[in-house]
């Protein structure tokens, strides 16, 4: 799922202008260590990893604690701006990735754990208009498609299919803020819906249902006045998605198994090198 996905700000501000992340250090500091971070657990759901877009490389964590990645998968063409997602395109359990083109205007999905050439690629939206990638199974039928966040009209554009155009369409959170767009199943009910998470105050703001209105869920995590980018995912396999931060300087997740402010239950840094590393997540098939 993505979960975002989403692209680290400086990768961001080439197709939406968006400002360039920073340091959270509300999520308990970047000096701590913690026992996470020592001694890596088995997944029981979802794992982070790092996108290098110059390299066009995955870097898949097996857990959630620090440490090199476990694997690698090559996908896509390096150094074309592509914005990577992460889904369960076929239903059969686990996630494999995908690419987005705000260019070309085109997602480029793989069903294969290692990477290789697309299994599906579709046109979806508009060339060059700064949209941005969501992924998530908004029927609830096991299987993840895809969708666009326009951050002009902070309007939110879903598929159930591997193609257009949009089933669902609606506006989100207004216009006022520095949204990046979420997607995750945030009450457990099986089926994906939409959030954003606003750079300026650190506060998810999520909606329960794929529909026009107020959030059923806001909270504040990590520090108003330094920005990391979000991530969520179902880190303790309960069935229900959280969320998370990292921070690019230092290469570090913090994530929380709560809908809420505090502290992060799981802080680790995944050691992979390379340049505007983009974090993602999903329950990656082991090698």
């Amino acid at each position: 799922m993505i979960r975002g996905a989403v692209t680290r700000l400086i990768v961001l501000a080439e197709i939406g202008a968006l400002a360039a992340a920073g340091v959270v250090s509300g999520c308990g500091g970047p000096e701590q260590k913690t026992a996470q971070e020592e001694r890596p657990a088995a997944a029981a759901g979802d794992t982070v990893a790092l996108y290098d877009g110059s390299r066009a490389a995955f870097h898949l964590a097996g857990a959630n604690a620090g440490g090199p990645a476990e694997r690698t998968v090559a996908f896509g063409e390096a150094g074309k701006g592509w914005i990577p997602v992460a889904g369960d395109w076929d239903g059969d359990g686990f996630d494999t990735v995908g690419a987005y083109s705000p260019k070309e205007g085109t997602f480029r999905l793989t069903n294969s754990a290692t990477g290789g050439e697309a299994t599906i690629t579709f046109a979806f939206g508009s060339r060059n208009k700064g949209w941005l990638p969501v992924a998530g199974d908004w029927d609830g039928d096991g299987t993840d498609t895809v969708g666009l966040y326009n951050p002009n009209s902070s309007r939110f554009y879903l598929t159930n299919r591997h193609k257009g155009p949009a089933d669902i369409q609606l506006g989100f959170g207004g216009t006022k803020a520095e949204w990046i767009p979420l997607a995750g199943d945030w009450d457990g009910d099986g089926k994906d819906t939409i959030g954003l998470f606003d750079l300026g105050s650190s506060k998810f703001v999520l909606g329960n249902r794929l529909e026009p209105g107020k959030a059923e869920v806001q909270f504040q995590f990590g520090s108003r006045k330094n920005r990391w980018t979000p991530i969520t995912g179902d880190w303790d396999g309960d069935g229900e998605d959280s969320v998370g931060l990292y921070d690019p300087d230092r290469g570090r997740f913090s994530l929380t198994n709560r809908l809420a402010g505090g502290k992060a239950q799981m802080r680790f840094t995944l050691k992979v090198t390379g340049r505007d590393l983009i974090p993602l997540s999903g329950k990656w098939q082991q090698q």
